[in-house]
């Protein structure tokens, strides 16, 4: 049950980030003010440092979304991926394997001496 609410979910989220992405390639209409000319040095300045400061908003606003769309397209497709990899219609196995217990080997009751020890007990 819970794979199937899990594949069902990547799935939903999947979908919509590929929509988001397509949504953020398609965004065309920005525009930029163009240069002008007027009779004061000032107005003219400011008018042509607007101009330019539009367009290159304009620009990196166009980078942002392919930034952005690239992005949402990776993981749009990865969840999409992950949502149809996970199997929906298998069942869970309820068995439990029970592990096989290993035999211990007995213990010696009696200590075992080193060779160097018995040694000495016979030269004693």
């Amino acid at each position: 049950m819970v794979q199937k609410t899990r594949s069902i979910v990547l799935l939903i989220v999947g979908i919509i980030a590929i929509g988001l992405s397509i949504k953020c390639f398609t965004i065309d209409d920005l525009d930029y003010e163009t240069s002008s000319m007027y009779g004061g040095d000032a107005f003219t300045g400011i008018q042509n440092a607007a101009a330019i400061t539009s367009k290159n908003v304009k620009e990196l606003a166009g980078i942002v979304q392919f930034g952005f769309g690239s992005v949402l397209l990776v993981m749009g497709l990865t969840l999409v991926g992950l949502g149809l990899t996970i199997p929906v219609g298998t069942q869970e196995s309820t068995s439990v394997s029970t592990p096989e217990v290993l035999e211990e080997a007995p213990v010696a009751e009696t200590p075992v001496e080193s060779p160097a020890v018995e040694q000495d007990k016979a030269e004693a």
